[in-house]
């Protein structure tokens, strides 16, 4: 294929949006309204933020996995910044004996082992909805359109022949 597209572009070829919360599928605030089903008990937000580096390490490889990701960097205590919250089935865990860094991401990287690409993104939907409080205009199919139009126009031509028969306006006149 001669040319690359990004979904983006694609899907605006096709006059769809794209990003995290459009107006039509506003996922943020499905979340902040159904905050119970997406947080524990001890959390007092839903959404978090996201966090670049931190989590504990022994190698650069434990950060990223690629050089071009992030790097270990010897600190006190890396486990610090998880406290509690892996478990001890998690494969970053570390004894208290073992030297333990925590990660630090590089440009382009994030999560407490720079393991997701990061992103944003490019359109704040939000505060565009906030500008353009309007309502959206229904969409109704063209032949359902047709058919609605032809049933009105076979009303009134009933309507008006009934008049006539019926000498409606010929009785009333006089």
């Amino acid at each position: 294929m001669p040319y690359l597209f990004s979904v983006s572009s694609l899907a605006a070829l096709n006059g769809e949006k794209v990003g995290c919360s459009t107006p039509e599928r506003p996922t943020k605030a499905w979340i902040e309204g159904h905050a119970k089903g997406y947080k524990e008990d001890s959390d007092d937000e839903p959404l978090k933020a996201v966090v670049a580096g931190g989590g504990p390490c022994q190698l650069n490889d434990d950060c990223g996995g690629a050089p071009d990701r992030g790097s270990c960097r010897a600190s006190g205590n890396g486990l610090a910044f998880f406290a509690g919250s892996l478990g001890s089935s998690s494969s970053h865990s570390s004894s208290s004996s073992d030297s333990v860094g925590t990660c630090a991401c590089k440009a382009g990287w994030t999560g407490p082992w720079c393991r997701a690409v990061q992103g944003s993104d490019p359109i704040n939907w939000e505060a565009l909805q906030e500008e353009h409080l309007s309502l959206a205009t229904p969409w109704l199919p063209t032949p359902l359109a047709a058919a609605g139009a032809v049933l009105a126009a076979a009303f009134v031509a009933t309507v008006v022949y009934h008049v006539e028969k019926v000498g409606y306006f010929q009785g009333a006149l006089s």
